[in-house]
């Protein structure tokens, strides 16, 4: 009779959810990991809804984006390093910027 084998299971993110769904008020679910790309995606959503401004005080109140900060300030480099965007350096607090401009934002 030949033995069964299981299929490993998933990284712990189905699991995290699952526990998210069954208790959302624990602390790590509110938040949740993102990829450059959603970092990306998000900052340009984020300063599409904002007339073409993005600020470093938009950014670090949108959650996810807080919860991600290194990957956050990578994406932020990437887009201000774009053409037609105009970048303004910052000293404090973990964004990047105070603000980053989108002189042609569709």
């Amino acid at each position: 009779m030949a033995a069964t084998v299981s299929p490993p299971e998933p990284a712990s993110k189905p699991r995290q959810e699952a526990r998210c769904v069954a208790s959302p008020e624990a602390a790590d679910c509110n938040n949740r990991v993102v990829t450059f790309d959603e970092a990306k995606n998000r900052l340009i959503d984020l300063a599409r809804e904002h007339g073409g401004m993005l600020t470093a005080e938009l950014v670090e109140r949108d959650d996810d984006l807080n919860a991600n900060q290194d990957i956050v300030a990578a994406a932020a480099h990437a887009i201000a390093a774009s053409t037609n965007i105009f970048a303004t350096g910052r000293d404090g607090g973990w964004f990047p910027y105070s603000e980053i401009r989108f002189s042609d934002l569709r």
